[in-house]
């Protein structure tokens, strides 16, 4: 679900309504709300990724209760440090490893070093692909294939 889609259009008043007027009274009810409308927009788009979020939910939640209960300013330090460097680390490895990775086989294929990406996953219209080597790149897609699952793509 894209911010400029009618999906939007349509679940924003709905979760506004829900959370101004149904759950208007109660703050756990509220917070609940949230959580749910946040993965049920994060799994429209993609769901497989809906793990992740639950797994960062998770662990800022259980940070966020052992930091409410210790009262040493190193153990807090820590604490906050451990949520920030695995959140960053989902973002940085989601978001740039495809950049740093075809930056890497571009500057070595300068050099005149053939660099094969094997097993390295890529996104490709949209969908998830495997890329293996050969004289034809072979893209094996497991998501949003319609049948076209094995397609053989000239190497450049």
């Amino acid at each position: 679900m894209l911010f400029n889609s009618i999906d939007f259009a349509i679940f924003l008043p709905i979760v506004f309504i829900l959370y101004w007027f149904v759950t208007a009274k109660n703050l756990r009810a509220q917070n609940v709300l949230v959580v749910v409308a946040s993965y049920v927009f994060y799994g429209w788009w993609d769901w497989r990724f809906l793990s992740l979020i639950i797994f960062s939910t998770i662990l800022d939640y259980t940070i966020g209760v052992r930091f409410s209960k210790t009262e040493k300013p190193n153990a807090r330090k820590f604490l906050i440090w451990i949520s920030i460097l695995v959140n960053l680390g989902f973002l940085g490895f989601f978001k740039y490893f495809n950049f740093f990775l075809d930056s890497f086989v571009t500057a070595f294929s300068f050099f005149g070093t053939q660099i094969h990406a094997s097993g390295v996953y890529k996104e490709r219209s949209g969908r998830i692909c495997r890329i293996r080597p050969g004289r034809n790149c072979r893209i094996r897609c497991w998501a949003g294939c319609l049948g076209r699952s094995g397609e053989r793509h000239e190497r450049a």
